[in-house]
Protein backbone atom coordinates (compact mmCIF):
# COMPACT_ATOMS: atom_id res chain seq x y z
CA UNK A 1 0.00 0.00 0.00
CA UNK A 2 2.82 2.40 0.91
CA UNK A 3 4.61 1.58 -2.34
CA UNK A 4 1.49 2.30 -4.42
CA UNK A 5 0.85 5.49 -2.43
CA UNK A 6 4.38 6.78 -3.08
CA UNK A 7 4.20 5.93 -6.79
CA UNK A 8 0.77 7.57 -7.12
CA UNK A 9 1.89 10.69 -5.28
CA UNK A 10 5.00 10.97 -7.48
CA UNK A 11 2.96 10.54 -10.68
CA UNK A 12 0.40 13.11 -9.56
CA UNK A 13 3.10 15.60 -8.53
CA UNK A 14 4.87 15.18 -11.87
CA UNK A 15 1.66 15.89 -13.79
CA UNK A 16 0.88 18.92 -11.65
CA UNK A 17 4.43 20.22 -12.12
CA UNK A 18 4.36 19.67 -15.89
CA UNK A 19 0.80 20.76 -16.69
CA UNK A 20 0.10 23.46 -14.09
CA UNK A 21 3.01 24.85 -12.11
CA UNK A 22 5.57 25.30 -14.90
CA UNK A 23 3.10 26.84 -17.38
CA UNK A 24 1.85 29.26 -14.71
CA UNK A 25 5.41 30.21 -13.77
CA UNK A 26 6.14 30.89 -17.47
CA UNK A 27 3.03 33.04 -17.79
CA UNK A 28 3.93 35.05 -14.68
CA UNK A 29 7.39 35.58 -16.12
CA UNK A 30 5.87 36.73 -19.43
CA UNK A 31 3.53 39.19 -17.73
CA UNK A 32 6.56 40.63 -15.90
CA UNK A 33 8.38 41.01 -19.24
CA UNK A 34 5.36 42.85 -20.68
CA UNK A 35 5.21 45.20 -17.68
CA UNK A 36 8.95 45.94 -17.99
CA UNK A 37 8.90 46.59 -21.74
CA UNK A 38 5.42 46.38 -23.37
CA UNK A 39 6.73 47.28 -26.83
CA UNK A 40 9.77 45.01 -26.80
CA UNK A 41 7.97 41.67 -26.39
CA UNK A 42 7.53 39.36 -29.39
CA UNK A 43 3.89 38.39 -28.83
CA UNK A 44 3.72 36.01 -31.79
CA UNK A 45 6.66 33.99 -30.45
CA UNK A 46 5.14 34.13 -26.97
CA UNK A 47 1.95 32.43 -28.17
CA UNK A 48 3.98 29.59 -29.72
CA UNK A 49 6.24 28.76 -26.77
CA UNK A 50 7.25 25.14 -26.34
CA UNK A 51 5.97 23.14 -23.41
CA UNK A 52 2.30 24.03 -23.82
CA UNK A 53 0.10 21.16 -24.99
CA UNK A 54 -2.57 22.03 -27.54
CA UNK A 55 -6.06 22.35 -26.08
CA UNK A 56 -4.91 22.74 -22.48
CA UNK A 57 -6.41 25.56 -20.43
CA UNK A 58 -2.94 26.93 -19.71
CA UNK A 59 -2.28 27.11 -23.45
CA UNK A 60 -5.54 28.99 -24.03
CA UNK A 61 -4.64 31.38 -21.21
CA UNK A 62 -1.16 31.99 -22.67
CA UNK A 63 -2.63 32.68 -26.12
CA UNK A 64 -5.09 35.11 -24.54
CA UNK A 65 -2.27 36.95 -22.75
CA UNK A 66 -0.34 37.19 -26.02
CA UNK A 67 -3.38 38.57 -27.87
CA UNK A 68 -4.13 41.11 -25.14
CA UNK A 69 -0.50 42.18 -25.08
CA UNK A 70 -0.50 42.58 -28.86
CA UNK A 71 -3.71 44.63 -28.74
CA UNK A 72 -2.26 46.90 -26.05
CA UNK A 73 0.89 47.37 -28.12
CA UNK A 74 -1.12 48.35 -31.19
CA UNK A 75 -3.70 50.42 -29.30
CA UNK A 76 -1.41 52.42 -27.02
CA UNK A 77 1.80 52.59 -29.04
CA UNK A 78 5.07 54.05 -27.80
CA UNK A 79 3.35 56.90 -25.95
CA UNK A 80 1.34 54.42 -23.88
CA UNK A 81 4.15 52.08 -22.86
CA UNK A 82 4.32 53.58 -19.36
CA UNK A 83 0.54 53.31 -18.95
CA UNK A 84 0.65 49.59 -19.76
CA UNK A 85 3.69 48.87 -17.61
CA UNK A 86 2.47 50.80 -14.55
CA UNK A 87 -0.91 49.07 -14.58
CA UNK A 88 0.63 45.60 -14.85
CA UNK A 89 3.08 46.33 -12.04
CA UNK A 90 0.38 47.86 -9.83
CA UNK A 91 -1.12 45.18 -7.59
CA UNK A 92 -4.23 47.20 -6.77
CA UNK A 93 -7.67 46.53 -8.17
CA UNK A 94 -8.90 48.65 -11.08
CA UNK A 95 -6.97 50.54 -13.73
CA UNK A 96 -4.74 53.56 -13.21
CA UNK A 97 -5.05 55.29 -16.56
CA UNK A 98 -5.07 58.99 -15.85
CA UNK A 99 -1.96 60.48 -14.26
CA UNK A 100 0.55 63.27 -14.79
CA UNK A 101 2.46 63.11 -18.05
CA UNK A 102 6.19 62.99 -18.74
CA UNK A 103 8.23 65.63 -20.54
CA UNK A 104 10.10 64.18 -23.49
CA UNK A 105 12.03 65.47 -26.49
CA UNK A 106 11.15 64.09 -29.87
CA UNK A 107 11.14 64.60 -33.61
CA UNK A 108 7.54 65.00 -34.75
CA UNK A 109 6.45 64.19 -38.27
CA UNK A 110 2.96 65.07 -39.50
CA UNK A 111 1.43 63.63 -42.67
CA UNK A 112 -1.83 64.50 -44.37
CA UNK A 113 -3.45 62.83 -47.39
CA UNK A 114 -4.18 65.32 -50.15
CA UNK A 115 -7.76 65.83 -51.48
CA UNK A 116 -9.09 63.45 -48.84
CA UNK A 117 -12.61 64.90 -48.57
CA UNK A 118 -13.24 64.54 -52.29
CA UNK A 119 -11.63 61.09 -52.29
CA UNK A 120 -13.96 59.97 -49.49
CA UNK A 121 -17.01 61.14 -51.44
CA UNK A 122 -15.86 59.19 -54.49
CA UNK A 123 -14.72 55.96 -52.81
CA UNK A 124 -17.37 55.92 -50.05
CA UNK A 125 -17.05 52.67 -48.03
CA UNK A 126 -13.83 51.75 -49.88
CA UNK A 127 -12.08 54.78 -48.38
CA UNK A 128 -11.09 52.58 -45.41
CA UNK A 129 -9.04 50.41 -47.77
CA UNK A 130 -7.46 53.55 -49.18
CA UNK A 131 -6.44 54.97 -45.78
CA UNK A 132 -5.21 51.64 -44.38
CA UNK A 133 -3.04 50.93 -47.41
CA UNK A 134 -1.38 54.31 -46.98
CA UNK A 135 -1.07 53.76 -43.21
CA UNK A 136 0.56 50.36 -43.79
CA UNK A 137 3.25 51.94 -45.96
CA UNK A 138 3.84 54.83 -43.55
CA UNK A 139 3.94 52.79 -40.35
CA UNK A 140 6.14 50.05 -41.82
CA UNK A 141 8.72 52.59 -43.02
CA UNK A 142 8.68 54.58 -39.76
CA UNK A 143 9.28 51.48 -37.62
CA UNK A 144 12.07 50.38 -39.99
CA UNK A 145 13.82 53.70 -39.35
CA UNK A 146 13.43 53.42 -35.55
CA UNK A 147 10.41 55.70 -35.22
CA UNK A 148 6.91 55.08 -33.89
CA UNK A 149 3.37 55.73 -35.11
CA UNK A 150 1.20 57.72 -32.72
CA UNK A 151 -2.03 59.27 -33.99
CA UNK A 152 -4.23 58.18 -36.87
CA UNK A 153 -6.70 61.01 -37.43
CA UNK A 154 -8.65 60.06 -40.53
CA UNK A 155 -6.47 61.44 -43.30
CA UNK A 156 -3.63 62.55 -40.99
CA UNK A 157 -0.86 60.68 -39.17
CA UNK A 158 1.47 61.77 -36.36
CA UNK A 159 4.82 59.96 -36.32
CA UNK A 160 7.56 60.31 -33.71
CA UNK A 161 11.25 59.67 -33.12
CA UNK A 162 11.85 60.03 -29.38
CA UNK A 163 15.23 61.51 -28.42
CA UNK A 164 16.40 59.92 -25.17
CA UNK A 165 18.46 61.90 -22.66
CA UNK A 166 21.28 59.37 -22.95
CA UNK A 167 21.71 59.99 -26.68
CA UNK A 168 24.96 61.62 -27.76
CA UNK A 169 25.02 64.38 -30.36
CA UNK A 170 26.03 61.85 -33.02
CA UNK A 171 23.14 59.52 -32.10
CA UNK A 172 20.66 62.40 -32.23
CA UNK A 173 21.98 63.45 -35.65
CA UNK A 174 21.66 59.88 -36.88
CA UNK A 175 18.05 59.74 -35.66
CA UNK A 176 17.25 63.03 -37.42
CA UNK A 177 18.78 61.71 -40.65
CA UNK A 178 16.76 58.51 -40.34
CA UNK A 179 13.51 60.44 -39.92
CA UNK A 180 14.28 62.47 -43.04
CA UNK A 181 15.11 59.32 -45.01
CA UNK A 182 11.87 57.74 -43.74
CA UNK A 183 9.78 60.64 -45.04
CA UNK A 184 11.52 60.58 -48.40
CA UNK A 185 10.97 56.83 -48.54
CA UNK A 186 7.25 57.30 -47.81
CA UNK A 187 6.73 59.64 -50.75
CA UNK A 188 8.67 57.35 -53.08
CA UNK A 189 6.75 54.24 -51.99
CA UNK A 190 3.39 55.99 -52.41
CA UNK A 191 4.40 56.88 -55.94
CA UNK A 192 5.74 53.38 -56.65
CA UNK A 193 2.68 51.52 -55.31
CA UNK A 194 0.03 53.98 -56.48
CA UNK A 195 -1.74 51.29 -58.51
CA UNK A 196 -1.98 49.03 -55.44
CA UNK A 197 -3.31 51.87 -53.26
CA UNK A 198 -5.95 52.70 -55.88
CA UNK A 199 -7.07 49.10 -56.42
CA UNK A 200 -10.82 49.66 -55.96
CA UNK A 201 -14.06 48.64 -57.58
CA UNK A 202 -14.86 49.88 -61.06
CA UNK A 203 -17.60 52.12 -59.71
CA UNK A 204 -15.35 53.72 -57.10
CA UNK A 205 -12.52 54.34 -59.55
CA UNK A 206 -14.99 55.68 -62.09
CA UNK A 207 -16.25 58.32 -59.66
CA UNK A 208 -12.69 59.16 -58.59
CA UNK A 209 -11.23 59.56 -62.09
CA UNK A 210 -14.30 61.45 -63.28
CA UNK A 211 -13.58 64.12 -60.67
CA UNK A 212 -9.74 63.85 -60.88
CA UNK A 213 -8.66 62.38 -64.26
CA UNK A 214 -4.98 62.20 -63.22
CA UNK A 215 -5.49 61.34 -59.56
CA UNK A 216 -2.56 59.93 -57.56
CA UNK A 217 -2.23 59.34 -53.82
CA UNK A 218 -0.11 62.16 -52.37
CA UNK A 219 0.93 63.42 -48.94
CA UNK A 220 1.80 66.75 -47.42
CA UNK A 221 4.44 66.29 -44.70
CA UNK A 222 6.27 68.33 -42.07
CA UNK A 223 9.14 67.59 -39.66
CA UNK A 224 9.93 69.45 -36.45
CA UNK A 225 11.75 68.78 -33.19
CA UNK A 226 10.98 69.92 -29.66
CA UNK A 227 9.62 68.98 -26.24
CA UNK A 228 6.19 67.49 -25.53
CA UNK A 229 4.17 66.05 -22.68
CA UNK A 230 3.68 62.31 -23.13
CA UNK A 231 0.69 60.70 -21.46
CA UNK A 232 -2.90 59.50 -21.60
CA UNK A 233 -5.82 61.79 -22.46
CA UNK A 234 -9.49 61.00 -21.88
CA UNK A 235 -11.43 59.30 -19.11
CA UNK A 236 -11.93 55.81 -17.71
CA UNK A 237 -14.33 55.26 -20.63
CA UNK A 238 -11.79 55.94 -23.40
CA UNK A 239 -8.22 57.17 -23.44
CA UNK A 240 -5.63 57.94 -26.07
CA UNK A 241 -1.89 57.84 -25.39
CA UNK A 242 -0.40 60.82 -27.20
CA UNK A 243 1.74 63.97 -27.06
CA UNK A 244 0.68 67.54 -26.22
CA UNK A 245 2.93 70.43 -27.17
CA UNK A 246 3.16 73.52 -29.37
CA UNK A 247 5.91 71.62 -31.16
CA UNK A 248 3.42 68.94 -32.20
CA UNK A 249 1.23 71.73 -33.56
CA UNK A 250 4.27 73.14 -35.35
CA UNK A 251 4.75 69.93 -37.31
CA UNK A 252 1.09 70.14 -38.34
CA UNK A 253 1.58 73.79 -39.36
CA UNK A 254 4.54 72.80 -41.54
CA UNK A 255 2.47 70.10 -43.21
CA UNK A 256 -0.39 72.50 -43.94
CA UNK A 257 2.09 75.06 -45.32
CA UNK A 258 3.29 72.64 -48.00
CA UNK A 259 0.23 73.68 -50.03
CA UNK A 260 1.28 77.34 -49.84
CA UNK A 261 4.86 76.67 -50.96
CA UNK A 262 3.94 74.00 -53.51
CA UNK A 263 6.20 71.31 -52.04
CA UNK A 264 5.61 67.92 -50.41
CA UNK A 265 7.97 68.19 -47.39
CA UNK A 266 8.84 71.14 -45.13
CA UNK A 267 11.39 71.17 -42.30
CA UNK A 268 11.75 73.57 -39.40
CA UNK A 269 15.00 75.34 -38.51
CA UNK A 270 15.50 73.47 -35.18
CA UNK A 271 15.10 70.17 -37.03
CA UNK A 272 17.42 71.34 -39.81
CA UNK A 273 20.10 72.14 -37.21
CA UNK A 274 20.06 68.49 -36.04
CA UNK A 275 20.81 67.04 -39.47
CA UNK A 276 24.21 65.93 -40.66
CA UNK A 277 26.17 68.00 -43.23
CA UNK A 278 25.52 65.27 -45.81
CA UNK A 279 21.74 65.73 -45.40
CA UNK A 280 21.88 69.54 -45.26
CA UNK A 281 23.67 69.55 -48.61
CA UNK A 282 20.39 68.80 -50.42
CA UNK A 283 18.12 71.10 -48.39
CA UNK A 284 17.14 74.62 -49.37
CA UNK A 285 15.56 77.40 -47.33
CA UNK A 286 12.22 78.59 -48.66
CA UNK A 287 11.20 81.21 -46.11
CA UNK A 288 11.68 82.76 -42.69
CA UNK A 289 8.55 83.64 -40.77
CA UNK A 290 7.08 84.50 -37.39
CA UNK A 291 3.79 82.80 -36.50
CA UNK A 292 2.96 85.46 -33.88
CA UNK A 293 4.58 88.56 -32.36
CA UNK A 294 5.87 86.67 -29.31
CA UNK A 295 7.98 84.22 -31.32
CA UNK A 296 11.38 84.63 -32.92
CA UNK A 297 11.49 84.31 -36.71
CA UNK A 298 11.77 80.67 -37.76
CA UNK A 299 13.49 79.34 -40.84
CA UNK A 300 11.49 77.00 -43.09
CA UNK A 301 13.36 74.52 -45.25
CA UNK A 302 12.47 72.12 -48.06
CA UNK A 303 13.88 68.82 -49.26
CA UNK A 304 13.06 68.21 -52.94
CA UNK A 305 12.39 64.48 -53.22
CA UNK A 306 13.38 62.49 -56.28
CA UNK A 307 10.46 60.08 -56.68
CA UNK A 308 12.42 57.90 -59.12
CA UNK A 309 14.89 56.67 -56.48
CA UNK A 310 14.66 52.92 -55.85
CA UNK A 311 14.92 52.11 -52.13
CA UNK A 312 14.68 48.37 -52.74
Amino acid sequence: VMFLLVIGTWAFSSDVEELVIRPIEKMVSLVKKISDDPLGVNYEAMAKMEGFAAGMETTILLTTIAKLGGLMKVGFGAAGADVIGNNLKDGQDGLTLLAAGNTIKSIFGFCDVRQFTDTTECLQEEVMLFVNRIAHILHTIVVHYHGAANKNIGDAFLLTWKIEEKYSKEETTKLADESLIAFCHMHIQLCKYNDHILNFSEAGLGRLYKRFPTYRAKLGTGLHVGWAIEGAIGSDRKIDATYLSPHVNMSEFLESSTKTYGVSLLLSEPYYDLLSPAAKKYIRQVDRLRRNTREEPLGIYCYDIDLTVDFA
